[in-house]
């Protein structure tokens, strides 16, 4: 004898990570731990490490370079237009756009005019985030599933 149970759960994960108040959540956290890496000279993409270091940092205004560590924070711009922008089910993208964004691709891939590639997005193909970002995403993910779980567990 069998009983089949079909059970609402996969709808209501569905529902939960879809939600923009998750989305929000989650990539507040993801942009966090971006801009921390990056306040260290750390790369957050996997396979990277630190940031190449500057070749001159007396040229700044103000001598607001130090040599190490090299944390793309100047004005503070770049890094502040890095915003979150949701997109259609559980999805949503992280990015920098306008003339910020075109300072940070300059400094994503390096250009033939001096400034050295210091990767800190995963823009190609098979790229991800390192495994620390990963990992506590994931747990991120798994704390917000849990709380649901449990809510549909008390109705």
């Amino acid at each position: 004898m069998s009983v089949k149970v079909k059970l609402k759960i996969r709808a209501d994960i569905l529902k939960a990570v879809s939600d923009s108040r998750t989305k929000d959540i989650v990539s507040k956290k993801l942009i966090s731990m971006i801009k921390e890496f990056i306040s260290k000279g750390i790369s957050p993409v996997k396979g990277e490490r630190r940031f190449v270091g500057y070749k001159n940092p007396a040229k700044y205004p103000a001598e607001l370079k130090s040599k190490r560590p090299v944390n793309l924070y100047l004005s503070g711009d770049m890094l502040a237009a890095l915003k979150f922008y949701p997109l259609s089910g559980a999805a949503f993208s992280i990015a920098i756009k306008g003339d910020q964004g075109k300072k940070a691709a300059a400094h994503n891939n390096g250009t033939d005019k001096g400034i050295p590639r210091r990767h800190f997005m995963p823009t190609e193909r098979g790229e991800e985030f390192n495994v620390t970002i990963t990992r506590k995403l994931r747990d991120l993910y798994a704390r917000i599933l849990f709380d649901i779980i449990k809510r549909s567990n008390s109705r």
